[in-house]
């Protein structure tokens, strides 16, 4: 009776052991706010056991799909469009948007971005403000395209 509650005890650590520790982000509740007349105009909806996280805001629902137990974003849902965001190790380069029957990837290269049949951009961003602001043509010294990833 013994040797059988050690197995069992030490089986159990082991699968506890094995678990990344779950972020706090799975642990808390998604918000929900509303405005002065008590209409909600955001709202989550977390999903620990499927690791998204729906929202409501501007009138439309998004499904953000997340890599498990992280608060990395894998994938994006609309109404009409679906997004898999891409990496390289864990910094973010790029998305897959498919849209309207057609898919074009984009991918950040050293300042310029670039798609799939589009000619490449460079981007300039406002630190200040913390966005990019503009996108301009860059044929000199810049990579051309990128060709499609088929995953």
């Amino acid at each position: 009776m013994r040797k059988k509650a050690l197995t069992v005890l030490l089986i159990a650590a082991g699968s506890a052991l094995g678990q990344p520790a779950i972020p706090q982000f799975w642990k808390t509740p998604g918000e929900t706010i509303r405005d002065a007349h008590g209409v909600v105009v955001r709202q989550e909806i977390k999903d620990p056991k499927t690791f998204t996280m729906r929202v409501f805001e501007h009138n439309t629902w998004v499904t953000y799909q997340y890599e498990p137990n992280t608060e990395k974003i894998i994938h994006v849902n609309t109404a009409d469009t679906a997004e898999d965001l891409l990496y390289d190790g864990n910094e973010w380069n790029g998305v897959t948007l498919r849209a309207g029957g057609k898919s074009y990837t984009f991918r950040d290269r050293q300042g310029h971005l670039t798609a799939t049949g589009l000619p490449p951009l460079s981007i300039t961003r406002d630190e200040a403000r913390d966005r990019d602001v503009a996108a301009r043509p860059s044929f000199a010294g810049g990579p051309r395209c990128t060709r499609r990833v088929v995953h």
